[in-house]
């Protein structure tokens, strides 16, 4: 019944389109010999309806409509689910079909990155763009480092990579790299050559702490404390550091506490201020391999011996203390908010 009348509704729409795009003629009302209107006709192209005249095809296409719910939607390009419509967002075709990140299109849109991204008052906005507050659209600042452009931002009186460092160095993987990957059903799966990369380039780079820091290896296993300099730099471009753990906590009670740190930070929140975390970047747990739901993002503090402090940004945000030989994400921050 409902297909029969998303079919009705859009010949009708269609018909009269043809009838007054291409079949009406030239009255000769400006003196010159009038034009003989054109005939045309409606085609289904399945995916959409297609006006073809006489002598050329119309170059407006008017897709099909379909019902979710109470809610009319093309399935070309957007689903269904519990009678809400989504948008279809970083579309990939598989040897199953096709898969889709799905964005609500009342609150959120696809960028030219294939990102979802929320709408700001209402707005889209390139991906050199983000979105303060939910109500104004600012454009990020950018550095150059070992080759690569990086995002930054400003959160309050400090001034963030807007994205994971990615600096190959020894001791750093990308996730997925010489190993397997816990999979969401809970299998192993070893990642292609291409995957392992675009992880890299979407995420950045993992490293253990030592690494991080760029120390000796041993100071996984002990303080090292006499080496550690304010403002450390690790493996930061200059005049950038590894944030401290009081650093973390200047940004956390900036924007609210850490109890809406995922809804504030995350793309997977409202990214409110720019920051972008990708809770689900992974890591690499020294004895049991790569993790995909166990994001974190090393700071230069120091726990005990072998544990340093990290910050977590997901539904439990925080500072959290890990052993430095697991690998994680880096932020660098600015020396000074005038950089």
């Amino acid at each position: 019944m409902n297909r029969t009348r998303s079919v009705l509704i859009a010949v009708s729409i269609l018909l009269a389109m043809a009838f007054t795009v291409s079949c009406s003629g030239d009255d000769g009302s400006d003196g010159q010999q009038g034009n003989p209107g054109t005939s045309c006709f409606v085609e289904d192209k399945n995916t959409h309806f297609e006006i073809k005249c006489e002598n050329y095809t119309t170059p407006v296409e008017v897709a099909k409509i379909e019902w979710c719910g109470a809610n009319p939607y093309n399935p070309a390009i957007h689903s269904c689910w519990d009678s809400v419509v989504y948008g279809q967002c970083n579309v990939k075709i598989t040897p199953g079909g096709s898969e889709a990140t799905l964005y609500r299109s009342s609150i959120q849109f696809c960028n030219s990155n294939n990102e979802v991204k929320p709408l700001c008052d209402g707005q889209d906005y390139s991906p050199t763009q983000y979105c303060s507050n939910g109500v104004r659209i600012k454009t990020y600042g950018s550095m150059t480092y070992d080759g690569q452009t990086y995002k930054t931002v400003n959160i309050g009186t400090q001034v963030w990579m807007a994205e994971n460092l990615n600096y190959d160095v020894e001791g750093s993987k990308c996730w997925g790299e010489d190993g397997q990957v816990l999979q969401g059903d809970g299998s192993l799966a070893t990642l292609l050559p291409a995957e392992v990369q675009a992880n890299c380039t979407k995420y950045g780079r993992l490293y253990d702490w030592a690494t991080a820091m760029d120390l000796p290896p041993d100071c996984n296993s002990s303080e090292c404390e006499n080496l550690i300099q304010s403002k450390h730099r690790g493996i930061c471009p200059e005049h950038w550091h590894l944030p401290s753990e009081e650093e973390w906590q200047v940004l956390i009670d900036y924007i609210g506490g850490k109890s809406i740190a995922d809804v504030k930070l995350s793309v997977y929140g409202g990214d409110n201020y720019g920051f972008s975390a990708h809770p689900t970047s992974g890591s690499y747990d020294s004895f049991n391999g790569y993790y995909p739901f166990l994001s974190g993002w090393w700071s230069s503090s120091n726990a005990y011996e072998s544990y340093a402090f990290l910050i977590q940004i997901y539904e439990y945000s925080g500072l959290y203390t890990q052993t430095k030989l697991n690998l994680f994400s880096v932020r660098c921050l600015a020396n000074s908010p005038l950089y």
